[in-house]
């Protein structure tokens, strides 16, 4: 195609494009009223992310004569200048899609398994520039319907009506704009709790910095309280964590996400204090776990754990949970001392600890060298 005639169709595409605004502007189209902006954003970024660069340039000069049209294409022209994986991505697209199903089985069987987990995916997922406006705050509106469900009291038929929307805002942008913009126009009534962000982090599940701890050993008949275990295992997860990357312990939460707190703890083994139990888990912390440094054998208490270890008691649900905030450090290494002369080294891969021999921490760190260079 020749430079003239490529000019000639760009200007027949921007022509007739900016007929259909006037008609919707208008309400001509059907009895539609006004387009939003984002659903212009959208429109646009439908119609033009197909073509090549070369096409676009002339897009781009020539829609200067249609300024509203330019001005719209300054604003997604990031997006549509990226890959089509980053400016759409597949997996906020799939993420989306299940969000929406799972949407519709709670309408349709309202089961409690289907809620928790739309709470579970919505939570975490997040959606940055130069991704398409729709895709964020589709992402933001489905966080938002999470905390709804969590902590709001919607009677049946509002439930109803907001699910037909959440349902709508589908991985796809011209179709779902619609039920976007009528569900960003709700008021949803609910007030979000003390300590959101602690919740949120749970709500994302135990992974690479995260972890939950009971605070009793359970079996298929009974839950006990076995001090030194649990003091073990606290501690080693703290290690691995200050061995690999800052990270997440909550104690009072079962591996399944159900927050039980840690009130019976309080009562039978620290005299309803919460100041003891702070206490007794700092000294655990601060007698347990040694130190040395990368390039220094030697090995020392760590003197003041507060500066890696930050361990605050937080209200969520009505439970006291404690949070143990922990801080990598990378010119030491960390290890739990079972013993006078027995120091274990930890690290965290998954949602999982594990113990490095002695003979391999070294080879351990050369290989972690390795991967951040």
């Amino acid at each position: 195609m020749t430079n003239s005639l490529m000019v000639r169709d760009v200007d027949t595409q921007l022509k007739n494009i900016y007929d259909t605004f006037k008609r919707v502007n208008s309400g001509n189209i059907n009895g539609i009223g006004p387009w939003s902006m984002l659903y212009k954003e959208t429109f646009l970024w439908d119609k033009f992310r197909v073509f090549e660069s070369h096409w676009m340039s002339y897009v781009y000069d020539r829609s200067v004569t249609f300024p509203e049209i330019h001005s719209i294409l300054q604003i997604i022209r990031p997006t549509l200048e990226q890959a089509l994986d980053i400016s759409a991505p597949p997996l906020i697209q799939e993420k989306m899609y299940e969000l929406s199903r799972l949407a519709l089985e709670i309408r349709l069987y309202g089961k409690t398994e289907d809620r928790d987990k739309y709470v579970r995916m919505a939570a975490p997922l997040k959606c940055f520039p130069p991704t398409l406006r729709y895709y964020i705050e589709a992402v933001e509106a489905h966080a938002k319907f999470a905390d709804y469900l969590l902590y709001g009291s919607p009677s049946p038929r509002t439930l109803e009506r907001i699910l037909i929307l959440v349902i709508g805002i589908s991985n796809c942008p011209k179709g779902g704009v619609k039920y976007l913009e009528n569900f960003q126009s709700l008021c949803l009534d609910y007030t979000q709790p003390d300590n959101k962000e602690a919740l949120e982090i749970i709500r994302r599940d135990e992974g690479q910095h995260v972890e939950f701890k009971a605070c009793y050993q359970s079996s298929n008949t009974k839950r006990q309280y076995d001090k030194k275990n649990l003091s073990q295992q606290r501690i080693t997860s703290v290690v691995a964590f200050l061995n690999s990357n800052d990270g997440n312990l909550f104690i009072g939460v079962d591996d399944d996400m159900t927050i039980h707190g840690i009130e019976d703890e309080l009562m039978q083994y620290h005299s309803d204090s919460e100041d003891k139990f702070v206490m007794q888990l700092t000294s655990l912390f601060r007698d347990s776990i040694y130190t040395r440094t990368t390039d220094n054998l030697e090995l020392k208490a760590l003197a003041k754990p507060k500066e890696l270890i930050t361990i605050s008691l937080v209200s969520i649900n009505g439970h006291t949970v404690a949070w143990v905030q922990v801080k990598q450090s990378r010119e030491h290494l960390f290890f739990y001392r079972e013993s006078k002369s027995n120091y274990q080294f930890f690290i965290r891969t998954g949602r999982n600890k594990e113990k490095i021999k002695p003979e391999d921490i070294e080879r351990y760190l050369a290989l972690q060298d390795g991967i951040s260079v």
